[in-house]
C-alpha cells in the first residue's frame, strides 16, 4: 500500500517497540528482555483510518534517535498529507517540538495510562509481535 499521491489526510499514532529489559521500559511499551544493558528498538507509526504503518529502526531509545528514525521513515510521504501525531508519554518523544517543525505537523500526547487513546498503534504493536516475537534482536532485522 502506498500513500504517495493519495488524497487522504494522514493522522498518525506513534510508539516504539523494544528488545530491551522490562525494567527499562515505561508503561505502554512492549519489551522483550534480551539484556539489561542493551536493547534494540523500532519506531512504529500507524495512520488511524487507513492503518498505513511506517516502521523504522532506532539506534537507541533517545528522543534524538526517535526523531532521526521518524524523519527517515516519513521522507516519502508528502508533507501536505501529514497533519497530526499522537504519542504516549515516553521520554523518546521529548524532542517533539523539533519533530513538529521539521515535518510541519502537530503533536499531541495521550493521557497517562490511557493506552486506548492510541488504540490503533497499540493493536499494531501487538501484531508486530507476531512477526518479531519476544527475544528478537532488531539489530539483526533488515530495514
Amino acid at each position: 500500500m502506498t500513500c504517495v499521491g493519495t488524497s487522504v489526510t494522514l493522522y498518525y499514532d506513534g510508539s516504539f517497540v523494544t528488545s530491551g529489559n522490562l525494567t527499562d521500559m515505561l508503561f505502554n511499551k512492549f519489551a522483550l528482555g534480551i539484556s539489561r544493558s542493551r536493547g534494540s528498538y523500532i519506531a512504529s507509526h500507524v495512520e488511524r483510518k487507513s492503518r498505513y504503518t511506517v516502521i523504522a529502526k532506532m539506534k537507541d531509545k533517545s528522543a534524538k534517535s526517535m526523531n532521526l528514525a521518524t524523519m527517515r521513515a516519513f521522507r516519502r510521504i508528502p508533507a501536505d498529507k501529514l497533519k497530526t501525531m499522537t504519542f504516549d508519554n515516553g521520554k523518546e518523544f521529548a524532542g517533539f517540538k523539533e519533530f513538529e517543525k521539521l515535518l510541519s505537523m502537530r503533536s499531541y500526547f495521550a493521557n497517562a495510562y490511557h493506552s486506548w487513546e492510541r488504540g490503533t498503534n497499540e493493536n499494531t504493536n501487538g501484531l508486530l509481535r507476531q512477526f518479531f516475537p519476544k527475544g528478537t534482536d532488531f539489530d539483526q532485522v533488515s530495514q
